[in-house]
């Protein structure tokens, strides 16, 4: 390993060290090459540095009580495809339970129930945070699955009462598809990550890193245009219905146009629409929901165009309600 109890995973056959393939390479793997190592447990880590030697093994099928990985199920062909030389290694993060303490965990503090709040890691009975620059919704997703719920989004209910604790790991990089947050490639387990630096993504006074999970998937699925005249239906602020968290939100006028305002009047059954200017209609509340839109003008509706992530940016400068778009649309309605 890279370092004493945790890092990228080497092994030795017939005289030669090499690494471990990381396609398949689960809790159950890094069990056992923990014990292997003399420690009592272990959890899968994907670390951002890779080593430069051979893979010696590959598809791991460990049930997590063999002695050995030598003595756990494992692919014998060479797989060019997840094990070529520039793949990711296998890592571990190694620990001992047996006197009381907790190895690895993750938990959600600081929030209203035990659904949300900001993400924390636990290594060795000492709890840390993550930096909050690169947190996206993937993370989100991943983080919450591994708490037992079914999805999750980034929150920007920011618990100030919380103290600020050290930083674990200053990013990860998941795709949304991984088992638990270390199996992301990440910037490495560090506890002594600084607030500031060059490279890194903890700012002076870094809140952390905060989601909302929810037990069903999350799905927008609906637009509506508010406008402070009722009996308009024409025009007004556009806004997005998300199942899970069930709130209405805004749309940033980030790049909008008048092909996406089509697509908006479209859905709402208009034959035309352009898009008005941001502070024409009344500011929204609550999350925004979209940053960026990009619509060709052809399609049927807005979630068939290419959106940004779904509530990933936090209100700024550059994304506030001050900029929630409206639209104006036009022509005979068409259903």
């Amino acid at each position: 390993m890279s370092g004493p109890s945790h890092g990228i995973l080497e092994v030795k056959m017939n005289g030669v060290w090499g690494r471990v393939c990381l396609k398949d390479f689960d809790d159950k793997d890094a069990r056992v090459a923990c014990r292997q190592m003399k420690y009592d447990d272990g959890v899968a880590y994907l670390h951002i540095m890779r080593n430069r030697g051979p893979f010696l093994l590959r598809g791991l099928r460990c049930n997590g009580n063999e002695s050995s990985l030598l003595d756990c199920p494992r692919n014998q062909e060479v797989d060019q495809t997840n094990c070529s030389h520039g793949a990711y290694d296998a890592g571990v993060i190694c620990f001992n339970t047996s006197n009381g303490m907790t190895g690895f965990s993750y938990r959600l503090n600081g929030g209203p129930n035990n659904s949300s709040g900001r993400v924390e890691i636990n290594f060795m009975d000492e709890w840390g945070q993550v930096c909050s620059g690169l947190w996206r919704t993937p993370e989100a997703n991943v983080v919450c699955r591994s708490l037992n719920f079914t999805s999750g989004l980034i929150s920007y209910n920011y618990n100030d009462s919380l103290p600020q604790i050290l930083r674990f790991v200053d990013a990860f990089y998941c795709d949304g598809t991984e088992a638990t947050l270390m199996t992301c490639l990440n910037t490495g387990l560090n506890k002594s990550i600084p607030y500031t630096g060059w490279g890194n993504q903890c700012i002076v006074n870094d809140p952390g890193t905060y989601v909302s999970c929810y037990n069903v998937p999350i799905k927008a699925t609906k637009i509506q245009l508010i406008s402070n005249n009722k009996n308009n239906s024409l025009s007004g602020r556009l806004e997005v219905y998300v199942e899970g968290p069930n709130q209405w939100g805004t749309v940033c006028d980030k790049y909008f146009s008048d092909s996406d305002a089509a697509v908006v009047c479209r859905q709402l059954g208009f034959s035309g629409g352009i898009v008005a200017k941001a502070g024409t209609f009344s500011l929204g509340q609550g999350p925004i929901w979209y940053e960026d839109v990009f619509c060709s003008g052809e399609e049927t509706t807005l979630f068939n165009c290419k959106l940004s992530e779904l509530g990933t940016k936090s209100p700024s400068k550059s994304c506030s309600h001050l900029q929630d778009v409206g639209v104006v649309c036009s022509g005979v309605k068409l259903k």
